[in-house]
């Protein structure tokens, strides 16, 4: 009884615990959920840009020369200086989830033709902004990805804190009151998904707080730690690059292919990385997805002839290099069979509805149904109606889809706020401009698919036409959910 009692967490402590739950689950809400559904929907970001381009030719066979003769068309045209290469260059044959060859950087990329010289340019303005809105938040990036790393953290702190809050969280674990007292419902599907999807939402919050502030916790070894600097913490976890002074000439890839297919059979071909193409310092990493591993690659580096250097040991090495190289991998489910990224995927809308579901709660329990309770159904509601505008943007226009979908998004939470449902009329207002918003993201998207059939004329029985479907059919589903707002509170 007493180790019972000593186990039991304090009414006090679930009270703060409580308190403090609420307040930075509300501060943050809006940017959370943003983050939490674009994604969600980021996890099929190979396939979206796959459908945004469906007229690139696709082949699912490696060529090795085709890489060699791309790499050596680069390095010739950075030292004729018909071409500026940045100082790291990733070379990627086809596979099975991207099936193109193709070079890209941070700033973008291009295919890449069956003989080894330049193709299209890299166009996926719909992919680029949701992964912007994800990564950055549309912000500067360094300013950015400290946000949404902290953003991570935060959500930690939220797990941590729900649980204290709830005692019974886990002995409730299959209780749903469904379609009774709306704070009832709401409390139930809050907190079955935090149940549910504990581990999950550990694990990428966990990551995502790491990816975002590992640069925070580098200047603070600078700040603390006068014996270690920065740079050598970067090199510990991701070594140096390498100091090499050697005239330039042509890469040799095949005789590096060979060299590590006899050594790692199993091993598949990621990538060839570029380093200082074109100049004295140049060299080849080639990385390789090692097979039942985490890690997102192994890199193996070379000189331009083919002969070997070093590997950076990334599967095999200290294992916090192991853990922070295998982060990427769990954070956006980059792992396993393709029904992994559906799980994320459906993982990820669990997040986001815990958000929602959240700070409903909060206006609920203080019997709030005034301008501000408004404005958050415009964030919630209209985020799904204002990416799709954006992917019709997108298809229509190319250029201007980070800028239509704040544009809408804004327009619609404010004419939500304007709104004000402060008595019964204006709120049955509210539940019809709710499912107004559901069915016009319907629309939208049908419209959508059928503009991009129609600008790419392509087969009815292509790849793409299923995705279309897919697209469809969850349009359908969400446009047809269960009544979202009630009127069973006053204001």
């Amino acid at each position: 009884m007493n180790l019972k009692k000593s186990l039991t967490t304090s009414k006090h402590v679930v009270k703060k615990s409580l308190r403090s739950h609420a307040w930075l689950g509300l501060f943050f809400s809006v940017f959370l959920y943003l983050v939490c559904l674009s994604g969600a929907l980021v996890v099929f970001f190979q396939e979206t840009e796959r459908w945004e381009q469906p007229t690139v030719t696709e082949s699912a066979q490696v060529d090795i020369q085709q890489l060699e003769t791309a790499i050596n068309n680069a390095i010739n045209r950075a030292i004729n200086n018909q071409e500026t290469l940045p100082k790291t260059l990733y070379f990627a044959p086809p596979s099975d989830v991207i099936p193109r060859a193709h070079v890209s950087n941070r700033s973008g990329g291009y295919y890449l033709n069956k003989d080894g010289s330049r193709g299209v340019d890299m166009h996926t303005p719909w992919t680029d902004m949701l992964s912007d809105l994800h990564i950055y938040l549309h912000l500067p990036s360094t300013i950015g990805i400290i946000l949404v790393g902290l953003l991570g953290a935060m959500m930690l702190g939220l797990m941590i804190s729900g649980i204290l809050a709830h005692p019974g969280l886990f002995k409730d674990a299959f209780k749903l009151r469904w379609g009774g007292s709306r704070q009832l419902e709401q409390t139930d599907i809050h907190n079955r998904l935090s149940v549910w999807s504990l581990p999950f939402f550990f694990i990428v919050c966990l990551t995502g707080a790491y990816i975002g502030l590992f640069s925070i916790t580098v200047f603070g070894y600078d700040l603390l730690d006068k014996d270690t600097s920065s740079g050598e913490i970067v090199d510990t976890i991701f070594p140096a690059q390498l100091d090499i002074e050697r005239p330039t000439e042509p890469v040799q890839l095949q005789p590096m292919i060979n060299q590590l297919k006899n050594q790692y059979p199993e091993a598949d071909l990621m990538f060839v990385t570029l380093k200082n193409g074109g100049s004295t310092g140049q060299y080849i990493e080639v990385n390789l997805h090692m097979p039942e591993r985490l890690v997102y690659s192994e890199v193996f580096r070379f000189h331009n002839n083919g002969d070997y250097i070093d590997s950076k040991h990334m599967s095999d090495g200290d294992w916090g290099r192991q853990v922070a190289y295998s982060s990427y991998r769990l954070h956006f489910g980059q792992f396993g069979p393709f029904a992994i990224k559906v799980l994320y995927f459906f993982l990820g809308i669990a997040m986001t509805i815990m958000v929602a579901t959240g700070v409903n709660l909060w206006f609920i329990k203080r019997h709030r149904l005034n301008r501000w309770y408004a404005l958050w159904q415009g964030i919630i509601w209209g985020a799904p109606l204002s990416f799709s505008l954006a992917l019709l943007t997108s298809i229509l226009f190319g250029t201007t889809v980070t800028l239509s979908f704040w544009v809408s998004y804004l327009l619609i939470a404010a004419w939500f706020f304007v709104a004000n449902p402060s008595h019964p009329q204006q709120q049955q207002r509210l539940i019809k401009w709710v499912k107004y918003l559901r069915f016009a993201t319907l629309a939208v998207i049908i419209v959508s698919v059928l503009s991009h059939l129609i600008h790419y004329d392509y087969a009815l029985l292509s790849w793409f036409n299923g995705f279309n479907l897919i697209l469809i059919v969850t349009a359908v589903l969400f446009a047809f959910l269960k009544k979202p707002v009630k009127t069973t509170f006053k204001s």
